[in-house]
């Protein structure tokens, strides 16, 4: 078993990866489905515009991967993964952001993003 295969629930490779996509500009999100509903591998399973949506998003459909801004309003992406992090720990998150800036991507790390 690879070391990347540990990380996903024991039916992954059965079924595509469910995702969840996090980002307050809709377009974003539009954009990224797109480009996502074209692979075979992946499954968008929901999306949400704020941190506080993603939280009750992932207690409903539990994805596998949380593809999660950082730059939200309400609940800011790094708190919506240290929550994520601490309530559904196998829930993998990882971080799409334009800023590149080691203040924005460390805390993001520290939170429990991959």
């Amino acid at each position: 078993m690879s070391s990347s295969a540990a990380y996903l629930p024991d039916d992954a490779a059965e079924r595509p990866i469910r995702l969840l996509l996090v980002d307050n500009h809709a377009v974003v999100r539009e954009g990224l489905r797109s480009l996502l509903d074209r692979e075979s591998f992946v499954e968008v399973v929901g999306e949400a515009g704020d941190g506080a949506a993603a939280l009750r998003a992932m207690d409903r459909i539990r994805p596998d991967v949380i593809l999660m801004d950082l730059e939200m309003p309400g609940v800011h992406g790094v708190e919506a993964t240290r929550q994520v992090n601490e309530s559904h720990p196998v829930i993998k998150i990882v971080v799409l952001t334009s800023h590149a800036s080691e203040e924005d991507v460390f805390p993001a790390r520290k939170a429990g993003a991959v």
